[in-house]
């Protein structure tokens, strides 16, 4: 399970040392309790990032359908640049993306959905698609090369409002300044107002309800630091005396992947690559956990060869 974990961690969110595009604040809605945001320009410049897409287009499938993405919608997966997310629970969310599209030449294919219709805000046009289905899409073209969009039209609506300064743009907190500070340059941050989140949906026992009376907000942040992968995890607690005990738990982590090493014999070499370090600032707690590159790099091609055996011999059956 816990190499399970590491190998998401570093095959899906690996990063990049170069000056990455941090999320622009001002088009998330103050309503939003939790955000995410993706330099996708940073991911293909970085060691992991770019080996991994690699080794993806390597697969005769994966190249078959970017091709097909190119073709058809003119959609270049190279030139995306960001990826951003924001919502106020967990079943909606407003996106935005930037790069790798040309909006002249994608808005007339979203124009051909079934279900097209089309509503104007602002002066806006927000193109309303797949309204048959159960993954609706409101999407707006804010530029050449940009979109948002939602599952909803007053939601579009919303986020358009936002990024027109017609309605209040989320202040980053302690949580989004302590994961901007922990890199250079993240190209992966994602955070979460649990006190906001607890407001729509509040559990009355169990782990999760210690946790939202403890804790205010969660975050995670990665990127490359010289020859490691980082990932840094934090918390922003409810007051300092909650921070310490948390700071006593987490400088206990590395004894528990040398205990998942022992359970786990083939964790053993990625694990002697694997770097802890614990710090706290008053209510804040950071935990970043590296991993040596190159070691990264060969467990994934060594997975990808494991799951490429399976196609073949699921092929032969």
């Amino acid at each position: 399970m816990t190499k399970r974990v590491l190998l998401v961690l570093t095959g899906i969110l690996a990063t990049g040392h170069i000056h990455a595009k941090q999320m622009d604040f001002s088009k998330v809605s103050a309503q939003a309790n939790w955000v995410a945001h993706a330099d996708l320009d940073a991911l293909r410049k970085s060691a992991v990032g770019s080996f991994l897409l690699a080794k993806a287009k390597e697969d005769p499938e994966a190249a078959k359908g970017i091709a097909m993405l190119q073709a058809v919608f003119g959609l270049d997966m190279d030139a995306i640049s960001s990826f951003s997310a924001f919502g106020r629970d967990q079943d909606k969310a407003i996106f935005l993306a930037k790069g790798g599209f040309d909006s002249e030449r994608l808005q007339p294919m979203v124009e051909l959905n079934e279900s097209y219709s089309a509503k104007k805000h602002k002066g806006t046009v927000i193109h309303l698609i797949d309204q048959k289905t159960a993954e609706p899409k409101a999407i707006a073209f804010t530029g050449k090369d940009e979109l948002l969009g939602s599952p909803a039209l007053g939601f579009t609506q919303h986020a358009l409002d936002v990024a027109g300064g017609r309605s209040p743009s989320l202040k980053p907190g302690k949580i989004h300044k302590a994961l901007l500070e922990s890199f250079s340059s993240p190209i992966l941050m994602m955070a979460v107002d649990v006190k906001g989140m607890a407001e729509i949906d509040k559990p009355d026992t169990g782990p999760e309800a210690v946790i939202i009376q403890k804790a205010d907000a969660i975050g995670l942040a990665m990127g490359e630091s010289g020859d490691m992968l980082m990932a840094s995890a934090i918390l922003q607690t409810a007051d300092v005396e909650t921070a310490k005990h948390v700071e006593n738990i987490a400088r206990g982590f590395t004894s528990l992947l040398a205990l998942g090493a022992d359970i786990e014999p083939e964790l053993a070499e990625l694990l002697a690559q694997t770097k802890t370090q614990v710090s706290r600032k008053d209510q804040i707690v950071s935990m970043k956990l590296g991993i040596d590159i190159q070691t990264v790099k060969e467990t994934i091609a060594r997975e990808i060869e494991k799951k490429r055996g399976r196609k073949i011999d699921s092929s032969l059956d």
